[in-house]
């Protein structure tokens, strides 16, 4: 456990000294920002885990360890965070996933394929938000 403790502060550190690259350039600047950021993420890849249970098996194994790390990057920020207790977190994980649920439900079930078109522009819009502070 404190192994992924210790890379979890690991990644923090990298973060904050990336922030002034392109790609990190959005991330919020102070703790508290960064877990409601990290927080939103992990509720929308919550979201898109449930819905490739249902369409796309195989395809969660690896959202599921993208989530893993944003919930590592929450936890890793917590002792720096002054305003946000977990309830909190709770709550914007929980509203983040029951939005992008039902952007993932309008692209299978609009009746309108402009509606579905540019709910699937949102949804990776967002999603490619959260990656960026991946991929960097």
């Amino acid at each position: 456990m404190s192994r992924w403790l210790n890379i979890s502060r690991s990644l923090i550190c990298a973060l904050l000294s990336l922030a002034a690259t392109t790609a990190l350039s959005d991330l919020p600047d102070t703790p508290d920002d960064r877990v409601k950021f990290f927080a939103t993420c992990t509720g929308r890849l919550s979201a898109v885990i449930e819905h490739q249970w249902h369409h796309d098996g195989p395809g969660s194994e690896q959202t599921e360890a993208r989530r893993a790390v944003f919930v590592d990057l929450i936890n890793a920020l917590m002792p720096y965070v002054d305003r946000i207790d977990s309830r909190s977190i709770l709550s914007l994980r929980v509203h983040a996933k029951l939005a992008h649920a039902q952007l993932l439900q309008q692209i299978l079930n609009a009746s309108d394929p402009r509606i579905s078109a540019r709910a699937k522009r949102v949804a990776q819009s967002y999603l490619s938000q959260c990656e960026a502070v991946l991929l960097s």
